[in-house]
This record gives structure tokens, C-alpha cells and sequence, in this order.
């Protein structure tokens, strides 16, 4: 998995927010990040990263209005196999709140192994202690910041989910 494999679901994405005319409709386009299809890490699993949007809430600077999940991309953990689906529109979701993020908190965020490292080495071997504490961390975040895409991919990754919430 290289910069090049992870460009291909973006584009992907990318891709399917276009044809569902999402900038025309003021939505800006997001991702998640890959979640495995099964916990603990295999060289069997399956990882998808879904595309959601957010656009201003004209009510407040400190909400946007989120949309549903509406594409998802999966593919194997070296990212090959790339498979899209998607929904016929961009629906809300809801509102969600705008944190201001610490620049701490960013610091050791990006001082941990990125996604893509930790699933390329899980292709070889079980991912570590710390490459599990890492993962966690990064989903942890994830969740603090798009809280509504987060819990509308959950029933998705049962395993994935259980193990998150054991370790908070």
C-alpha cells in the first residue's frame, strides 16, 4: 500500500461526489478512515473508507450540517481490489458540532504510524501493541470530530467497534 493505492479511493470517492453534484449543492467532501471489515487484523480483511459531506449551517459558525455516508470504497489490506458503491443522493444527516483541535493534540496525532503504514505491515504479520494503540487513537479522533459518520458505519464493523470501546 503507497500514496498511489490510497489516491485511488479518493479519486474514487471523489469521483462519486461529483456525479451526485455535491459541490453544486454546497457540500464539501470528507472521508473516513479505512475501517477493517473484521478485528483483529488479517491478511483476509477487507477495509472500507466511506465518503460523507458536511456544508455550512447557516445558523451558527460553530455547527455544520453533515450528510449520511452515500459512497464507500473497499478494497484488500494492499488496497487492490478497489470496489465503489453508492447511494442515489447525499442526504443529511444531522448537525454536527466544529471542535477547535489543540496543537498538542495534533502533534502526537501526527507523531503516530499513519493507517496505511500500520495496514501494509498487517499484511506480513499482526499489527503491535503500539500499532494497536495507534489505530485506536487515530479512530478515537476520528470520532471526536465527525462523531455522525462515525456511529452511521458502526454496525459495519461490529468487531472493530467492541474493541474501540473496551479500550476507551
Amino acid at each position: 500500500m503507497n500514496k498511489n493505492d490510497v489516491n485511488k479511493v479518493d479519486e474514487g470517492l471523489e469521483r462519486v461526489f461529483l456525479a451526485l453534484n455535491g459541490p453544486s449543492a454546497g457540500w464539501d467532501l470528507r472521508t473516513t478512515p479505512p475501517f477493517p471489515d473484521r478485528w483483529p487484523l488479517s491478511p483476509a480483511v477487507l477495509l472500507s473508507t466511506y465518503a460523507f459531506a458536511y456544508r455550512a449551517d447557516p445558523s451558527s459558525p460553530r455547527v455544520m450540517v453533515a450528510s449520511k455516508p452515500f459512497a464507500i470504497a473497499t478494497a484488500n489490506l494492499a488496497l487492490q481490489n478497489l470496489q465503489l458503491g453508492a447511494t442515489p443522493a447525499i442526504e443529511v444527516a444531522g448537525i454536527q458540532g466544529v471542535i477547535p483541535i489543540a496543537g498538542t493534540i495534533l502533534a502526537q496525532l501526527q507523531a503516530l504510524p499513519p493507517f496505511a503504514v500500520i495496514f501494509q505491515s498487517a499484511q506480513a504479520r499482526p499489527p503491535t501493541y503500539a500499532e494497536c494503540d495507534a489505530l485506536a487513537a487515530r479512530y478515537q479522533f476520528f470520532r471526536q470530530c465527525h462523531g455522525l459518520a462515525y456511529e452511521a458505519v458502526r454496525h459495519r464493523h461490529l468487531d472493530l467497534f467492541a474493541w474501540l470501546d473496551a479500550k476507551e
